[in-house]
């Protein structure tokens, strides 16, 4: 798995119109791709359910860790896509508890 800490993520932005937000995957300084979290993403993953900034930032953990996973299943990509389906997905596989696990995986960088 890749390893995941504060310096993984730059360019952290939240698009007010479309709901959607965004961020540079980065592994060892490198840029990986751009990720985008859809606003069913957002919602899937905030509780309570909110499409908000607040709530995109209060997931970004688990956004990572996410991303780290389908980067690691679909290889180098340039752009990455997180779907409810991936929320859905992510949360069943890393247990029902995993609601903000991807914070608690985060180490300090």
């Amino acid at each position: 798995m890749i390893e995941i800490n504060r310096n993984t993520a730059d360019a952290i932005a939240f698009d007010k119109a479309s709901r959607t937000g965004s961020f540079v995957f980065r592994v060892h300084g490198w840029q990986i791709c751009q990720v985008t979290v859809t606003r069913r993403g957002i919602l899937a993953a905030a509780v309570p359910p909110r499409d908000g900034a607040a709530r995109f930032a209060e997931c970004l953990g688990m956004f990572l860790a996410i991303a780290s996973e389908k980067l690691q299943r679909l290889g180098e990509t340039r752009a990455l896509w997180i779907t409810a389906e991936d929320v859905r997905l992510w949360r069943r596989l890393n247990g029902k508890t995993a609601i903000y696990a991807g914070e608690a995986n985060l180490t300090q960088g």
